[in-house]
C-alpha cells in the first residue's frame, strides 16, 4: 500500500499535503504492523526511491523513521542513498541517536541502525554475505565527496567502532580488501581514545 501511494505521487504542490497526511495516516499506529516499508516493485524501486525521485523529503523522512534501508539498489542499479541530499541524512542521522533519560542518575543514548541494516533474512551460512551488506551503505558514503563528511558522524562512527570491535583489536589492517577511506576511517575509531569517548558519552 505505501509502495503504490509513493509511486502514484504526483507533482502538483495542490495535491502534496495531501498524499502527506495519507502516508502519515498509513504509517499511522494503528497500520503500523502491517505496512511493511521495505517492500519493493518489480524493478526494484522501495517507496523510498520513488518519494526521493520526486525529491518529496518530508515523505523521505517519514519512510527513513520507519526504518527504510539506504543500500537498496534496484534493477537500473541505483542506490536509494544517491538521491537524498546531504542536509536531509545528516538530519536523519541526527534523530537517529535519542537520549532516554530516566528517573534515575543515569541516563542511556540509544542508536537505530535500521538504515544501516540490508532487507535480507539472512540464515548462518550467508553471515559474511550479511556483514558485506551492512557495509555497503558506508562504503558509498566513503566514496562520495559530498557524503564524505558524514563519516565522522556518532551514528557511523559508532556503527563502525562495534563493527571492528567484533573484528577484534589484532585484525591485521595490511591484509584488509577494502576501501582506503573506511580502513582510515575504522583505524581511527578503534584506536583513538578521544574519538571514543566523544561516542559513548
Amino acid at each position: 500500500m505505501i509502495l503504490e501511494v509513493c509511486r502514484l505521487l504526483e507533482i502538483s504542490p495542490l495535491e502534496i499535503d495531501n498524499q502527506l497526511e495519507y502516508i502519515k495516516l498509513i504509517l499511522g499506529q494503528g497500520f503500523r504492523e502491517t505496512v511493511d516499508v521495505r517492500s519493493v516493485d518489480d524493478i526494484g524501486n522501495t517507496a523510498l526511491h520513488y518519494a526521493l525521485e520526486r525529491n518529496w523529503y518530508e515523505a523521505a523522512t517519514l519512510l527513513l523513521k520507519e526504518g527504510s534501508y539506504l543500500g537498496q539498489v534496484n534493477i537500473f542499479n541505483n542506490v536509494v542513498i544517491a538521491d537524498i541530499p546531504d542536509f536531509i541524512l545528516s538530519s536523519y542521522f541526527n534523530d537517529c541517536i535519542q537520549l532516554k533519560k530516566e528517573w534515575t542518575d543515569e541516563c542511556t543514548i540509544e542508536f537505530d541502525y535500521r538504515c544501516l541494516l540490508p532487507h535480507e533474512n539472512f540464515t548462518e551460512q550467508q553471515e559474511i554475505s550479511r556483514a558485506i551488506c551492512e557495509m555497503e551503505v558506508i562504503l558509498y558514503i566513503a566514496n562520495n565527496d559530498t557524503l564524505k563528511h558524514l563519516l565522522r558522524h556518532p551514528l557511523i562512527s559508532s556503527f563502525l567502532c562495534i563493527k571492528w570491535h567484533n573484528v577484534g583489536y589484532s585484525m591485521d589492517w595490511s591484509t584488509l580488501k577494502m576501501d582506503p577511506n573506511i580502513v582510515k576511517h575504522a583505524k581511527q575509531v578503534v584506536y583513538d581514545k578521544n574519538e571514543l569517548s566523544r561516542i559513548m558519552i
